[in-house]
């Protein structure tokens, strides 16, 4: 693919950081991907990360519990060394609450 130049791929933002020199990301209808578009939903071809539990699961496997509060802790400090966007407080403060309501329940 490297070699021709009406190849296109799709992949993640942080591989097009790591070979910007090599590539050029694609605005869409005039919409670069930035931190500002992944997030406002205007750049098409973003996606979040979800994890998924249920409260029953938490309270059968406390490693499940302390794997999910490790991650809603941290992933902000974690997530920009691989070169994701980090999520936005309000997307974080939700997934947190979230969590304590299952944990409240369980």
């Amino acid at each position: 693919m490297e070699g021709s130049p009406y190849a296109v791929g799709f992949f993640g933002y942080a591989y097009y950081e790591e070979n910007a020199g090599k590539l050029s990301v694609l605005a869409i209808e005039g919409v670069a991907p930035t931190f500002e578009t992944v997030e406002d939903g205007s750049y098409p071809l973003a996606r979040p990360l979800f994890l998924y539990t249920t409260a029953k699961i938490m309270q059968e496997k406390p490693q499940v519990t302390a794997f999910i509060n490790y991650y809603l802790t941290y992933v902000d400090e974690e997530i920009g060394t691989v070169g994701y966007f980090p999520a936005s407080a309000e997307a974080l403060d939700g997934a947190k609450q979230a969590w304590l309501d299952a944990m409240a329940n369980s």
